[in-house]
């Protein structure tokens, strides 16, 4: 009998890739949907927050640190939640597989990922021009402290998505800043972190709709849980509220007839997304309870051999997939069928196309 020779060890350029993807992973890169959804306020504040006449504005070199900075922030704010939840995530279907909770990575190169993407962050805002660059600082480090907190949020607070969102308003302050050195943007600046609160506020409230069962068991909260079964017309509010305050801001602000088609279409679309969702999270009947057959006499009068005589041992019995009247009763129900998570995660990914879609709109109705 031969013995295999151990496999040779992984040479150490490829270890130091698989660990990198790890990163990555840890902070999320590799899912862009959750990073694009940060950057579309971002984008929002951008092209509000241009001159009228300036044309494509804002220059690519701001948008280049914002999207750079977007990245490192919200990268950050992920291995922050999977420090908070390390004990919480394994025990959650949809986060059990992330690398700090199954164990791939420990909690003091988390930390190491943490603080990296804190540098980056830094940097970019420290290669912002002069004149924005201290407004700027001090609106990120007005940010850190909530970013940082609002993963413990699901353990005291019942809307932890509300807090969530106020951090999505920095994404639009911090932009504005950068574009104009200055925070006296007005209504349309007020209206556009508006419109980024109330956005991520129903995206976000629609993501925890997923978590529902496991958050129950596990003792946590979330404004899915808190807004029972008023959620997607919360969501609804939200959204129609999000069109509006960006239609608003765009009065006085020098954009063109170009951005009301496509406006109009992301607006409805949002609203179409929430009907979708209605569908799946109305009730329907629940499925009947098989009916079970009788094998015992309820009459302890009843002789054992009598019994016995009329119900053969249960080798006997064929296999209950094979009886002959298995088809006619479905499988008992406990209730109505929950929807599958999947939907959950289409309707983020479907926001992403119609915020996106309301930036496209911004930039063509600055340019024509």
């Amino acid at each position: 009998m031969t013995t295999q020779p151990p496999c040779p060890p992984a040479p150490r350029g490829a270890r130091g890739f698989a660990r990198l993807g790890l990163w990555c992973e840890l902070l999320r890169w590799h899912k862009p949907s959750g990073r694009l959804i940060l950057l579309i306020p971002a984008g929002w504040s951008l092209w509000l927050s241009s001159t009228p006449g300036d044309g494509i504005s804002p220059s690519p070199w701001l948008v280049a640190l914002i999207l750079i900075g977007g990245l490192a922030v919200s990268g950050a704010g992920c291995v922050a939640n999977d420090l908070w939840d390390r004990r919480i995530d394994p025990q959650v279907e949809r986060t059990r597989s992330r690398p700090l909770a199954d164990g791939r990575i420990g909690v003091g190169e988390a930390l190491v990922v943490l603080l990296l993407a804190l540098a980056i962050a830094l940097a970019v805002v420290l290669a912002l021009p002069a004149a924005p660059r201290g407004l700027c600082l001090g609106l990120a480090l007005a940010a850190l402290p909530p970013v940082l907190l609002y993963p413990s949020a699901k353990r005291w607070f019942a809307y932890p998505q509300l807090l969530l969102a106020f951090c999505w308003g920095f994404a639009v302050l911090i932009p504005w800043a950068a574009a104009s050195g200055s925070m006296a943007g007005g209504w349309p600046l007020l209206l556009c972190w508006w419109a980024s609160v109330s956005w991520s506020f129903g995206f976000d409230t629609v993501y925890a709709m997923a978590d529902r069962d496991d958050d129950r068991a596990l003792g946590v909260r979330s404004s899915a849980l808190s807004l029972g079964a008023v959620a997607p017309l919360a969501v609804a509010i939200c959204y129609g509220l999000t069109a509006a305050a960006l239609a608003l801001a765009v009065i006085g602000q020098g954009i063109g007839i170009a951005f009301w088609p496509f406006w109009l279409v992301a607006a409805v679309g949002m609203q179409h997304q929430v009907w979708l969702l209605q569908k799946w999270e109305r009730p329907g009947p629940a499925l009947p309870a098989a009916t079970p057959t009788p094998t015992a006499s309820p009459d302890r009068s009843v002789s054992p051999d009598l019994a016995a005589s009329h119900h053969p041992p249960a080798s006997q019995h064929p296999p209950a997939s094979q009886h002959p009247l298995a088809s006619q009763h479905p499988p008992a129900s406990e209730g109505p069928a929950k929807p599958p998570r999947s939907i959950y995660a289409r309707h983020f990914g479907q926001q992403v196309w119609l915020g996106a879609l309301m930036l496209l709109a911004l930039v063509l109705g600055r340019i024509f």
